[in-house]
């Protein structure tokens, strides 16, 4: 067993769009991109583009996505295709600095922006990572070691 799902996918997940693998803690959802995309930007997963063909794809992150996955993309791609999204689990991703980001910072993504930036020390609902390393280099996206938080949902009262 590889650790991928979905029918026809090979090792890199070519032929299949939605394939999912795993190694430890980390996932990740092969996605079909309508263009270009920089390593390390965080990414909306959407399911419900309507073709078999292009589902999932990956959007960029719109203002209240609410129960929305999202993920990092894990190699730079410099056209439409497909690419491997990291959806639980370390990996680098563009981190802002603007705002000194420490290490276990949570981090939150914000509307129209691929990068994350520091949001608080205590988890909340808009976290989607974790950082694993500091990042203080104002006004840069840089690429620095996170933790993506899995989906997740919230729990009713009654």
């Amino acid at each position: 067993m590889n650790g991928i799902t979905g029918d026809k996918a090979d090792e890199t997940g070519n032929g299949q769009v939605g394939a999912k693998q795993g190694s430890g803690k980390n996932v990740d959802v092969y996605c079909y991109s309508a263009g270009a995309r920089a390593k390390g930007e965080f990414q909306v997963i959407d399911y419900n583009s309507g073709e078999a063909s292009t589902s999932p794809a990956i959007l960029d992150p719109a203002a209240l996505a609410v129960y929305q996955e999202v993920g990092v993309v894990l190699e730079a791609i410099t056209e439409a295709g497909y690419v491997w999204i990291r959806v639980a689990g370390i990996c680098d991703a563009l981190v802002d600095g603007t705002e000194d980001v420490a290490k276990g910072d949570y981090l939150e993504s914000l509307a129209a922006i691929s990068v994350v930036k520091d949001h608080s020390t205590v988890r909340s609902v808009n976290s989607v990572a974790v950082a694993m390393e500091a990042q203080t280099v104002a006004g840069s996206a840089t690429l620095a070691e996170v933790e993506v938080l899995p989906r997740r949902s919230i729990v009713a009262g009654s």
